[in-house]
């Protein structure tokens, strides 16, 4: 029964041209292929080499002999559940290429593969994992493509859900990868998907922490494993085929029209599959705040995890820049997040800038403006100075521009004449982000202005309205 690589091979050439003439050949190949199965589940960690080209033999074939190999994928699948840690790597990936290539053939339920893949994530096999993930990204894309499958979609939502939550860090850190990848390629972008993803957040397994707070951020979470190998190929040939061109010297000899010809071939190539990804744009992930059931709560459950985290700054100032965003979002009410802030609000602070981002973004009309106060007030005193840079006055100036475009009730009237006296210093900067600021007074309260900066035509009766009152 054994045959060679070659000879295997050759054989299924044959079989694929006429499979009626070479239907006994198949059958004792096959038969050959159940009793190593047999052997395998015996001793799966001596699987052979022989027992993969079988595998790979029997499964490019089972499309012409469909009522033979019925069984064959139900059988695969049951070796690698219960023998997945011990078979060697190598015949487990040609065993999970089999199925893949069944499944593309429309011979396997995607609902009854995929749930396997992604328990095979707990396998030590970084090729197996990036194999897997490639596919299950792939295969759903492509079942959503003309139009939403809930069917399928309702079923490998649930499992994909329960593995974020799985004990294995690397199975639930690929199985969140798997999620937010869908997201991003516009294919799962419903409320259930966002908010399985925030509850990622208070894992204990710092990896998950960051992928989930890079997605609700917007950041580029794409690694390089997981650019699909066509589109790759495209890439490296496209870069080759360019430098060829680049490289002609001589254009009417017959090499320079060959290298000119497949430059051509290869732009159009592109521009045809940039026209089919066209009406499937990838989707801003930073979106997904907005569909958050209950933002309060998360904000809050959030914050008390950064209050007690020990995770490097980096890590914290996004979980900073999550919450704020969530409260500008959504106008909540995380009161003790403002005082939280200001420990930070320093000249020498590292990354300041992104600190005062959070800020502004958490800023908003319904806050008290008995909690931002303090905060502009700190701002002054440490950023609006003689003594500080003139880089350090134009950041302050402009930051507390922005807290009281949105809440203007936390500037008092001496604060405001003496951050407006800046407006005739020499440094452009700093004059510019002075102007700004009693531009923004003019239409909000004219009246807090010395006489000479309100301008003409001010109304001098025009009040605020603090809407944090109307709210409670």
């Amino acid at each position: 029964f054994a045959m060679s690589a070659e000879d295997l091979g050759a054989l299924q050439n044959k079989i694929k041209r006429d499979p009626d003439s070479y239907e006994d050949e198949f059958s004792m190949q096959y038969r050959h292929f159940e009793s190593s199965l047999e052997l395998t589940k015996l001793k799966p960690q001596s699987a052979s080499k022989e027992f993969s080209l079988l595998v790979m033999f029997c499964c490019h074939l089972a499309p012409f002999f469909t009522k033979l190999t019925a069984d064959l994928p139900q059988k695969l699948m049951s070796l690698l559940e219960e023998h997945s840690n011990v078979i060697p790597s190598r015949v487990r990936r040609d065993i999970c290429s089999g199925l893949i290539l069944m499944r593309n053939r429309g011979l396997l339920d995607p609902v009854d593969l995929l749930p396997l893949f992604f328990r095979l994530f707990r396998c030590p096999d970084k090729a197996l994992r990036t194999q897997l993930f490639q596919h299950i990204v792939n295969d759903v894309s492509a079942l959503n493509k003309k139009q939403k499958n809930n069917k399928v979609n309702s079923v490998l939502q649930n499992f994909m859900f329960r593995m974020v939550n799985d004990a294995n860090v690397i199975a639930a850190r690929f199985s969140l990868k798997a999620i937010t990848t869908l997201y991003r390629r516009n294919v799962w972008t419903d409320a259930k998907t966002a908010n399985v993803v925030a509850a990622a957040c208070f894992s204990k397994h710092p990896q998950l922490l960051v992928r989930t707070l890079r997605f609700f951020l917007g950041a580029d979470d794409l690694d390089d494993n997981e650019m699909d190998s066509d589109e790759e190929r495209h890439q490296v040939e496209m870069v080759t085929v360019a430098k060829d061109a680049f490289n002609i010297h001589h254009k009417n000899t017959a090499p320079s029209q060959k290298k000119l010809r497949n430059y051509k071939r290869a732009m159009s190539r592109v521009k045809r599959n940039e026209g089919k990804e066209s009406g499937n744009r990838p989707v801003q992930t930073s979106t997904a705040i907005q569909l958050l059931h209950d933002p309060q709560s998360f904000s809050e459950k959030l914050f008390n995890k950064l209050k007690s985290s020990n995770e490097s700054f980096e890590i914290k100032l996004m979980m900073m820049d999550l919450i704020s965003r969530c409260i500008g979002t959504h106008e909540l009410m995380v009161l003790n997040f403002y005082p939280f802030l200001q420990k930070y609000i320093s000249p020498h602070q590292r990354e300041i800038t992104k600190v005062l981002a959070a800020l502004v973004q958490a800023s908003h009309s319904l806050v008290p403006p008995d909690c931002l106060h303090p905060i502009v007030v700190t701002l002054a005193h440490k950023f609006v100075s003689d003594r500080c840079s003139n880089e350090a006055m134009a950041i302050g100036l402009n930051t507390i521009r922005e807290v009281c475009s949105r809440q203007a009730l936390v500037m008092t009237e001496d604060l405001l004449r003496d951050l407006a006296q800046y407006k005739s210093t020499k440094e452009k900067g700093v004059a510019s982000a002075a102007r700004s600021l009693i531009s923004l007074f003019r239409e909000l309260c004219p009246a807090l202005l010395h006489k000479k900066d309100r301008g003409k035509g001010h109304e001098i009766d025009k009040e605020i309205k603090d809407l944090s009152l109307i709210h409670i």
